[in-house]
């Protein structure tokens, strides 16, 4: 499981991440034979492009919007005003902490950790 995945999960848990097909999965089709589909949604699992990019700003957008309203978001601000403290300017502005797609993503992913809703992924 890779990290846009894991936070993706966090926030949609009602929804799918479609993993691409692996090599084996795919030389292993017939020709003319049926495509594998996800056992979650029953979607073919050709939709695996269909993921958002959690690493553009679009991505950002779906991030942000679901964030705030999962029960977990006051639990989430307080986590990074713990651990959002620099070595020697004290604390920063929370709000810079959030800008940027990846910067979002990689601290939803460490709240997701340290609160163990997502467990760390080894890449």
């Amino acid at each position: 499981m890779n990290k846009q995945r894991a936070v993706f999960l966090m926030l949609f848990p009602d929804k799918c991440w479609h993993d691409k097909p692996s090599k084996k999965m795919r030389e292993n089709w017939p020709i003319g034979g049926t495509i594998p589909s996800c056992k979650k949604c029953g979607k073919s699992q050709m939709v695996w492009g269909s993921n958002p990019d959690l690493t553009t700003w679009q991505g950002f957008g779906l991030m942000w919007e679901a964030a705030q309203k999962a029960e977990w978001w006051p639990d989430f601000l307080e986590w990074i005003w713990v651990h959002d403290v620099h070595p020697f300017l004290g604390r920063m502005n929370i709000g810079v902490k959030f800008i940027g797609p990846e910067v979002f993503m990689n601290l939803l992913y460490e709240f997701g950790v340290a609160s163990e809703r997502i467990k760390e992924v080894s890449e």
